[in-house]
């Protein structure tokens, strides 16, 4: 008779290898101001151990790393962007010419929310909009709620 289910510590890999965890996450964050880097670092690593993040600060920037990873075949699963970026173009600009590249696309901005829904062409869909100063646990629970649906999160 085989008595391994009995055994904890069987009981235990086998947990270990069937328990669902978050699968990977891939993120670009375009934020022209770097002192935010480490809260999106912080933010992402509590949503996903696995998870790869590329930054960028400028429209074109983003948009060469967006077409690499479309080429690649490699997509974001999630686009945070800042509406205003160094350089030339905006977020506004990126996720119109890009945003179907990225599973999800969150703004983040300090303007309110009227005045984001005012800059954007309606007739692609709105993204969704995270106000600065940022709450660590609304980010989390929105990055969560979009890229884990299926994974417990919902």
């Amino acid at each position: 008779m085989d008595t391994s289910f009995q055994n904890p510590v069987l009981n235990r890999s086998w947990l270990a290898l069937h328990r669902r965890e978050p699968s990977a996450l891939k993120v670009l964050v375009v934020e022209d101001d770097k002192t935010q880097w480490p809260l999106w670092e912080s933010i992402l690593k509590s949503c996903s151990r696995d998870v790869e993040i590329d930054w960028e600060t400028t429209q074109s920037g983003a948009e060469c790393l967006l077409r690499h990873a479309f080429q690649m075949n490699r997509h974001y699963s999630l686009v945070i962007s800042d509406i205003f970026l160094e350089g030339e173009g905006n977020g506004v600009d990126l996720w119109t010419h890009y945003g179907e590249a990225a599973d999800n696309f969150i703004f983040v901005s300090g303007l309110s929310l009227s005045k984001v829904d005012a800059m954007i062409n309606m007739h692609f869909g709105t993204p969704l909009y995270l106000k600065k100063p940022l709450s660590p646990s609304v980010c989390k629970e929105m990055i969560k709620s979009l890229c884990f649906k299926g994974d417990g999160y919902e």
